[in-house]
């Protein structure tokens, strides 16, 4: 399809493998990251030392923030998954789930806001150059390149125009459930949790 000006929707052709693959990417990155944070805050024993932990809380509340956006992002890649298996993977949820990944794939790379004056950058996780490098993959990539264009934003306030109000979507809620639970910080640092 791609965003050749036409009238047909600028969702990117195999769309729903884009996701699964750039979701995969932001997962190697956070378990690639955590090691490495996992060490920073490390008591004698391997375990997690509050101490540590709170001398450390940037990294570790920004390891969360990816952790988060894993896990969102791995959720919505198998809702169109399913989605496409029983044919309802329509224009407005791939135009959706598109716009959402292109975003996120963005802050992944460049820095996520983890409130008002405060954001975690990749390399603030992780001296790691391969580690880092899983946030540059190919899907992640075109996904925050080419999957938030003037055209998409376009097409989905056409969409939202044309319900007049009514909901298109009716499964975000058990999206962000799903993204709550799989996203725990205790988990990712201390294997015990």
């Amino acid at each position: 399809m791609g965003d050749t000006g036409t009238s047909e929707a600028p969702v990117l052709p195999g769309l729903t493998r884009l996701l699964a693959d750039a979701s995969r990417s932001a997962q190697r990155f956070v378990d690639a990251a955590s090691p490495a944070i996992r060490a920073r805050t490390a008591g004698p024993e391997g375990r997690l030392d509050r101490k540590r932990a709170d001398a450390e809380q940037h990294v570790v509340h920004g390891l969360g923030w990816y952790a988060t956006y894993a896990a969102l992002l791995d959720s919505v890649a198998a809702w169109a998954a399913r989605l496409e298996q029983a044919g309802a993977f329509g224009e407005i949820e791939a135009l959706l789930a598109q716009l959402l990944f292109a975003e996120y794939a963005a802050q992944l790379q460049g820095g996520i806001a983890m409130n008002q004056a405060e954001a975690i950058r990749p390399w603030q996780s992780t001296p790691d150059a391969a580690a880092i490098a899983h946030l540059h993959e190919a899907a992640i990539e075109r996904l925050a390149r080419q999957g938030g264009t003037r055209a998409v934003k376009t097409a989905i306030a056409g969409h939202l125009a044309r319900a007049g109000g009514r909901a298109i979507l009716s499964t975000s809620s058990r999206v962000r459930a799903k993204s709550r639970r799989r996203s725990s910080v205790g988990g990712l640092l201390d294997p015990a949790v």
